[in-house]
């Protein structure tokens, strides 16, 4: 009882600071003086001293039959007062509570699909109610009670004007009624009723519903399709991959950009959702669920999609799942719960296959900047604890495909019994390394109160972009992201031209935030001293730009681009550059200038 609670109070910073307060002098400036982080990794691995963090581990977490019964009675309570919103919602909580992988729970799962897909059908979500049909079937819906399911589905396809197909599951329903047990009268009336139905129906060809793809994003540049770059799939044509000693890569504008182009569209290496939004978004795709589909061994997390679902259990989440309230646990940042993510998308045999890192999705993560010739030894400490902390869950798992270790070993000596866990243990401190400059909040644009002009954009997860990453910060920035899921989309916001940087920005944004505390947070986090012009002229917030007597202009004269200040009172409109000497037409500037203050419930323009 003491560990369980120990287990709930305690996150992995008190553990590592634990470790950190029982190492003598000695042994600490042993550490400092390593070379490698392969030696420095075996140095903490052998500490004896190393506490472990308290790992549970649970299969089939969540899942209750009896629980499931109890919603689906609940349900079925709702749908008879035709509550069908609260019959769905309760049918959806019992589908969650199952398991399409333990034969227990096979009936009541295919009948709360069926019973779900009756609920979306009166809620007119006929597409959705459709897939529920499917899935009842998948599941050994009873076939004596077939005909219910196959008539519903008929009458989905009809709403949605799918003739051809509803005038063929009509058909099948018919048959289907032989084997119904219903008395033999209504057996009658109903396929009467259906035959009645099909001369109803012109079976003419059926016109395609389906929605194409559209791929707005590769055709929304003024009605012009955009070309990629060929090295960088991820990056328009506009965009250069340029590197300087001082700069680094970075991406430059090899024709002049105008404002709204995209320039970027990039699907995410790794992304991984916050634990926040566990039961409201997908957790593989970060798309808001409508209608959930469980994960098969747990009620932690839902699925938009069956697709998203196989997607996510072939790969990491099979490996994540029992361990995953662990992983919460720990209170470890979205950022290091990315960095296990890139290993366990893989198995360890593959990861062997990739030591020269040359695959082609994972050799521009590889090689993104981690900085670790500046790192202190508290730093590399600090991450080499973590990506032990991550082989200590990963033992406890199938992933390395051998003996688990002793769920109740306190200790970390011996951890690394293998080659093969000391190089994934090496690949998930550079990780580590790598994410801490290159990870990207997803964000979603959330409306408050059904007003667009009330959202507000709320940070759901994380997620690595290893082209995106390659874009140098500037306060000023010249693009914007935005997602959809996890995709990534950058469009310009003002005029770049040719041979300029195109800069994104990483958070501190001049608008928003004064000169000194935007570089304490970018030296901090990045490990830069800012020299963008807004940080170099020192450009006043917006808040200081509202109380002051004076306008700020750019020199229009592209070779100068200087900054010109002017009096709100004066009434000349041609003004002289002081550095280029150019004339400057203010009145044409005024004209382009559409922005408006809110200020003291009145509108200034």
């Amino acid at each position: 009882m003491q560990e369980q609670l120990s287990f709930q109070s305690k996150k992995f910073k008190d553990y590592h600071a634990e470790l950190r307060s029982v190492l003598t002098q000695q042994q600490l400036s042993t550490f400092s003086i390593l070379q490698s982080n392969r030696e420095r990794i075996l140095f903490i691995a052998n500490l004896e001293v190393c506490p472990m963090f308290p790992i549970s581990i649970e299969k089939f977490h969540g899942k209750n039959l009896e629980v499931a019964k109890k919603l689906k009675n609940e349900g079925n309570t709702q749908f008879q007062k035709e509550n069908y919103k609260e019959a769905f919602t309760y049918y959806s909580k019992a589908i969650l509570k199952t398991s399409p992988n333990l034969s227990e729970f096979s009936e009541i799962l295919s009948v709360n699909y069926a019973n779900r897909s009756a609920a979306l059908y009166h809620l007119q979500e006929y597409n959705f109610a459709i897939e529920d049909i499917d899935f009842a079937f998948e599941n050994k819906y009873p076939p004596n009670l077939s005909y219910k399911l196959l008539d519903r589905k008929a009458r989905c396809l009809l709403a949605l004007k799918r003739y051809n197909m509803a005038y063929d599951i009509f058909k099948n329903t018919i048959t289907a009624l032989d084997i119904a047990k219903l008395p033999t009268e209504r057996k009658r009336k109903w396929q009467k009723d259906i035959q009645i139905l099909l001369l109803t129906i012109k079976k003419d060809d059926e016109k395609e519903t389906s929605v194409k793809s559209l791929h707005v994003e590769k055709t929304n540049n003024n009605g012009k399709e955009i070309k990629y770059d060929t090295k960088y799939e991820a990056i328009t044509s506009a965009v250069a991959i340029k590197f300087s000693d001082e700069m680094g890569r970075y991406a430059e504008a090899k024709i002049d950009i105008k404002v709204g182009e995209m320039l970027l569209v990039e699907e995410p290496h790794c992304a991984v959702l916050l634990e926040t939004y566990k039961n409201t978004h997908c957790y593989h795709c970060f798309i808001r669920v409508k209608v959930l589909y469980p994960c098969p061994t747990c009620d932690e997390i839902i699925f938009c999609s069956k697709e998203c679902a196989q997607n996510a259990t072939s790969s990491y989440h099979q490996i994540e799942c029992s361990i995953l309230r662990t992983l919460w646990a720990t209170k470890l940042s979205v950022t290091s719960l990315m960095a296990l993510r890139i290993i366990s998308q893989k198995n360890h045999l593959q990861w062997n296959e990739m030591k020269n890192y040359n695959s082609r999705d994972y050799e521009p993560v590889y090689f993104l900047v981690n900085h670790e010739t500046r790192r202190k030894p508290e730093d590399l400490m600090n991450r080499i604890h973590v990506a032990l902390f991550f082989i200590q869950c990963l033992k406890q798992t199938s992933y390395f495909n051998n003996k688990l270790i002793n769920v109740e070993n306190k200790r970390i000596s011996k951890l690394l019994e293998s080659n093969d866990e000391l190089y994934i243990t090496e690949l998930l401190l550079r990780h580590l390394e790598i994410l801490q400059f290159n990870a990207h909040e997803v964000s979603e644009f959330q409306i408050q109160n059904e007003e667009v002009e009330n959202g507000v954009s709320k940070f759901i997860g994380g997620a690595l972009y290893p082209t995106l990453a390659l874009f140098n910060h500037s306060c000023n920035p010249g693009v914007i992201r935005y997602f959809k899921g996890t995709k990534v989309f950058v469009r310009a916001i003002r005029t770049i031209f040719t041979g300029q940087m195109i800069p994104e920005n990483y958070g501190p944004i001049f608008t928003e935030m004064k000169k000194k505390k935007r570089q304490c947070i970018l030296r901090e986090q990045y490990w830069f001293s800012c020299k963008c012009e807004a940080c170099i002229n020192n450009w006043p917030t917006f808040s200081e730009i509202i109380r002051t007597e004076n306008f700020r202009f750019r020199c229009s004269n592209k070779k100068c681009n200087s900054l010109i200040e002017i009096c709100q009172t004066s009434n000349e409109f041609i003004i002289k550059c002081g550095v280029c000497s150019s004339n400057i037409n203010i009145l044409k500037m005024l004209k382009t200038l559409e922005v408006h203050f809110i200020y003291n419930d009145k509108e200034f323009c």
